[in-house]
């Protein structure tokens, strides 16, 4: 071999060597291996030693707590109750509590700096409402099926309350929390209820409870306050996407039908400050599925809606979760599931897309497993660290295995 033969080939393993360090930060920055601070970490926690379940109507949910660490809530597949909390440096802490068997449905809602609150349901298909620390302590957990059965409310109709599924919670303007989801009977559809319960003693206490359309199949998915006291709630009615409004007593007000096809569906609601309701999810057309974010009056009416995502033929892009701004936009989390990427969308107030020289609107897309599950994003408390997004999903590549996965973007949505 002689010495431009050498040359060449020390050249071409410089090349090759350079090309593998690229490689390496490109994968980097799209799996999950963040330097900064304060959320330093970009992870897929394996580390859990838990699967996580993720089966037909089971959520997962985060929550970012006063000292700056997160909190997710999800289930493994023994159906236990799994809570972790993810440091600032990226640790992850398994709780030492034991919970009941049963599916978090993935609502974890902050009522001050030290409490939370989980919903969900137990294996016996129980509705519970459980308070925890930041630690994972459990400070009270109860079940309310057997109000269902008493003799007040009146008998639904024939048989007993087989099934009490809670699929939301919302803390009230007196400190309290009424829940949402469905219940079933022996015989009979799901039917929509709010209950409500107070958190004035040393555990918690049944209330009231209201149900709702006798008649038609309804569930609730998710629940708020109104700025006015009132209770909003997204869900289904007649297989098609619906609001209903109570006053802060439960009685009905208001219920809407807006879905045009049974395979719409909202995913979350939240408020406005001028009284008005933003709620996302998928709106399913004909050759192509696209991720709807609509705002709704508080008497139900329609303000305005948009599409979002690809339009072509083929498309599935799917709404998960969205989340007002501190500048009064709103951070949308979806996927375009035909590109298995992920989908993060910054609009403005209005709902529209910004202007073009805006560069804190955005619409950004992350490479992605076929079977990875948007959960949540959100927007950093500490305005020391430019207003960036944490973005939590569960990954899977084989559909039975998923683990826990957060990332970190600026307030331009780049991977920090």
């Amino acid at each position: 071999m002689n010495t431009k033969q050498i040359i060449f080939f020390i050249s071409l393993f410089a090349i090759f060597f350079q090309n593998c360090e690229k490689y390496h930060s490109t994968l980097d920055n799209t799996l999950g291996f963040l330097n900064d601070i304060p959320y330093d970490y970009l992870d897929t926690y394996e580390n859990l030693n838990q699967d996580i379940d993720v089966g037909y109507n089971i959520k997962n949910g985060l929550v970012e707590t006063g000292a700056g660490e997160l909190m997710f809530v999800g289930t493994t597949p023994d159906t236990t109750i799994l809570i972790a909390s993810i440091g600032i440096g990226g640790d992850v802490t398994i709780p030492t509590a034991e919970y009941e068997k049963g599916w978090a449905h993935g609502i974890i809602k902050a009522i001050d700096l030290l409490n939370y609150i989980v919903v969900g349901t137990t294996i016996d298909n129980d509705v519970f409402l459980m308070k925890i620390r930041p630690s994972g302590e459990v400070v009270h957990f109860k079940k309310f099926k057997a109000v269902f059965n008493t003799p007040e409310p009146p008998v639904y109709g024939p048989g007993q309350v087989e099934e009490v599924v809670g699929y939301d919670v919302a803390i009230t303007a007196d400190s309290n929390y009424v829940i949402t989801g469905y219940f079933k009977q022996s015989i009979g559809n799901e039917r929509l209820y709010t209950l409500k319960v107070s958190d004035r003693t040393e555990n918690f206490e049944f209330e009231w409870l209201r149900t709702y359309f006798n008649n038609t199949p309804t569930v609730g998915t998710s629940i708020v306050t109104a700025n006015d006291g009132k209770l909003v709630i997204s869900g289904y009615r007649k297989g098609l996407t619906a609001m209903f409004k109570m006053d802060k007593n439960g009685y009905a007000l208001w219920d809407k039908i807006y879905g045009k096809s049974s395979a719409d569906y909202f995913n979350k609601t939240l408020n406005k400050s001028n009284g008005s309701h933003i709620v996302i999810g998928s709106r399913f057309g004909l050759f192509s599925n696209r991720i709807f974010l609509g705002e709704v009056a508080s008497d139900l009416t329609n303000i305005k809606e948009e599409d979002y995502g690809d339009d072509s033929d083929g498309n599935e892009s799917r709404g998960y979760y969205v989340q007002e701004t501190r500048d009064g936009g709103y951070i949308m989390l979806g996927k375009e599931q035909h590109k298995n990427q992920l989908k993060l969308i910054k609009i403005d107030s209005d709902l529209s897309d910004c202007d073009s020289d805006d560069k804190f609107c955005f619409s950004k897309n992350y490479s992605s497993s076929d079977y990875e599950i948007p959960v949540a994003v959100l927007q950093q408390k500490n305005l020391e660290y430019n207003f960036g997004f944490i973005v939590c999903t569960l990954s899977s590549y084989n559909g039975i295995d998923y683990s826990l996965r957060v990332f970190k973007t600026d307030e331009t949505g780049e991977i920090r």
